[in-house]
């Protein structure tokens, strides 16, 4: 049968119907134009070896073709490679995505991992993408969510906010990725261009002096007391100290086993006064019983110290820049200026050599300088 669709001329002399005028490109794979109202449309068909008949409609380039017969035949013959090559003839969702991706990490990483991915799915993720075929994404769409999270306020907020964005880009293009690897999508393309913030994390700009953070500290209620302590005495994250049981506390040895968080569980050294007060939060109480508490009884949850660091840094008359990781800051800062080497540092905070280098660099240039300065070779 003559083709009746390979030249404009010939596509305008069709009679509308619903059923496409189809031309074989392939074994099993068709191109086809389908007659409208008000022109036309192109759509692939190709059987799959089930003996199943899958179609695709056809997008072309937003310009006008030179030839659309030719744009749209390279097009179709993509998609039958695509299908050839592993990838399902149906584009699944960002839902299906999300799943997929959890359950991978679920295998291959650990539970701990898949629920924190799982929850930064939920709350920035499917709410704006659910429902959304993997193969409608694009770039405009994923750069316009990414920019959402930036905030108006302090030079430290839109940081923060940069800095998020940027996690949440991160889980998102893990997610897609793995989908495109294992055949739910059949391009990468709407979001493989889409970059993150530069730099957001930037150098620590704050540490707390020790009259600071005596003020700090003098200025909670007796709850946040005790937790802004512990994060002073050890540098530990918040998330890290909302995770801490009486049983992590080792009285004999001295210890703090610190459960696994952001990097892996590590344990920590007490100091005398860090010793005591751990002893201190965890008497009368069960080894699986919180060891900080918010109100003597319950364990700190995700949220709940914001509010609160707030209105403590407000009573203390710090700046508004100062916020709970400021803790971690100045107990890094501190140690870094009584000499403890950075392997030592990056080991007791549950980082790596390579982060303490990078926010901390200038700090250890200082002290070399202090010491360069005491020289008396020459």
């Amino acid at each position: 049968m003559a083709n009746k669709i390979d030249t404009k001329a010939k596509r305008e002399r069709l009679s509308q119907r619903r059923e496409p005028y189809w031309d074989k490109l392939i074994l099993g794979g068709y191109i086809g134009y389908r007659v409208g109202a008000i022109g036309g449309s192109w759509i692939a068909r190709f059987r799959s070896e089930d003996g199943k008949q899958n179609y695709k409609s056809l997008e072309l380039p937003a310009h006008l073709p030179v030839n659309e017969y030719d744009t749209a035949s390279t097009e179709a013959r993509k998609w039958f490679d695509a299908l050839q090559a592993g990838f399902k003839p149906k584009a699944g969702t960002v839902a299906e995505a999300a799943d997929n991706y959890t359950e991978f990490l679920e295998q291959n990483n650990s539970k701990a991992s898949a629920d924190d991915a799982r929850g930064r799915i939920r709350r920035y993720i499917l709410p704006e993408f659910t429902k959304t075929p993997l193969d409608r994404l694009n770039n405009r769409q994923i750069r316009k969510w990414v920019h959402s999270f930036v905030v108006e306020g302090s030079d430290e907020e839109i940081r923060k906010s940069k800095a998020s964005a940027n996690r949440n880009l991160a889980t998102f293009k893990a997610m897609l990725n793995l989908a495109h690897k294992e055949g739910l999508v059949q391009s990468n393309r709407a979001w493989k261009d889409v970059d993150k913030f530069k730099k957001p994390d930037g150098a620590r700009k704050d540490y707390l002096t020790p009259n600071q953070a005596k003020k700090l500290l003098d200025n909670a209620d007796v709850y946040f007391h005790d937790l802004l302590k512990a994060g002073l005495l050890t540098g530990a994250r918040y998330g890290e100290l909302c995770k801490l049981r009486v049983g992590d506390l080792d009285k004999n040895k001295g210890l703090l086993n610190i459960p696994w968080g952001k990097t892996d569980a590590r344990t920590f050294p007490l100091t005398k006064t860090a010793k005591a007060f751990f002893i201190n939060m965890s008497k009368n109480k069960l080894p699986d019983a919180p060891l900080l508490t918010r109100n003597g009884a319950d364990p700190w949850s995700k949220s709940d110290q914001t509010k609160l660091m707030r209105e403590t840094v407000r009573k203390a008359e710090l700046l508004d820049s100062v916020v709970f990781y400021t803790l971690r800051h100045s107990f890094i800062a501190d140690v870094i200026d009584q000499n403890m080497s950075v392997f030592d540092i990056a080991k007791i905070t549950g980082t790596s050599i390579e982060m303490i280098e990078k926010h901390y660099g200038k700090l250890f240039k200082d002290r070399v300088i202090e010491v360069l300065e005491r020289s008396s070779l020459v």
